[in-house]
């Protein structure tokens, strides 16, 4: 488990909470209301009420509820920051499923907490409009790679969000794309003879990029 300095370097170094002066950070981490949570693997990641969570360790996969398959989101680390987006929600329920991948463990701070930060600091409110404005730029992206029309397209717009080379499971792949894994194949097959991407294994390579957008 992180000692109080090694959380407060953390939350110093998220873009909420980068703009908040020492002192406040030892502030937070003093304020009873905040607690450590932990979830084994698999587990759903909850501190039974509204508030942000800092991962400590592990990491957190964020899936899209509705029916059918659940889609992967988003793949949280060490020092990411989740449930910004639906903290000041009208909705009573999430819109996703939070689920430690390996054992994990984050810092809980309540809403409360929140709405106080953000009456006291102009800048810090700033800072929170701000990254929510960032995650909703990568929802329009997940999104659109999820309302693609063909399992091909879905793939090839996926791809071309990353890096030039991807390690990751099929299972893991299908999950983000919200497939099954026969389809999934399918369209690596596809893409493989068209010369876009190479596959060995669970990586797969870029060899187009170009040819990659042209087809989304």
């Amino acid at each position: 488990m992180l000692d109080k300095g090694e959380i407060t370097a953390l939350l110093s170094k998220h873009p909420i909470f980068r703009s908040l002066p020492e002192k406040k950070l030892s502030e937070i981490l003093s304020d009873l209301r905040c607690k450590t949570v932990s979830a084994a693997d698999g587990e759903e990641v909850s501190a039974n009420g509204l508030g942000l969570f800092l991962i400590l360790s592990g990491s957190v996969l964020v899936f899209r509820k509705g029916h059918g398959l659940p889609v992967l989101l988003q793949r949280l680390e060490k020092g990411k920051v989740f449930g910004a987006a639906s903290l000041f929600s009208e909705e009573n329920e999430s819109v996703t499923i939070l689920r430690a991948e390996g054992d994990a463990s984050a810092f809980f701070l309540p809403i409360g907490l929140i709405e106080e930060l953000i009456r006291d600091n102009s800048t810090f409110a700033l800072s929170y409009v701000t990254f929510l404005s960032g995650k909703i730029r990568f929802l329009n992206k997940r999104m659109s790679e999820l309302s693609a029309p063909s399992v091909t397209q879905k793939l090839a717009a996926f791809l071309t969000r990353k890096e030039n080379s991807i390690a990751q499971t099929k299972v893991k792949l299908a999950s983000a794309l919200g497939v099954g894994r026969a389809s999934l194949y399918r369209a690596l097959d596809e893409l493989t003879e068209l010369g876009l991407i190479s596959v060995d294994g669970r990586n797969v390579t870029v060899i187009d990029p170009e040819g990659l957008s042209s087809i989304i």
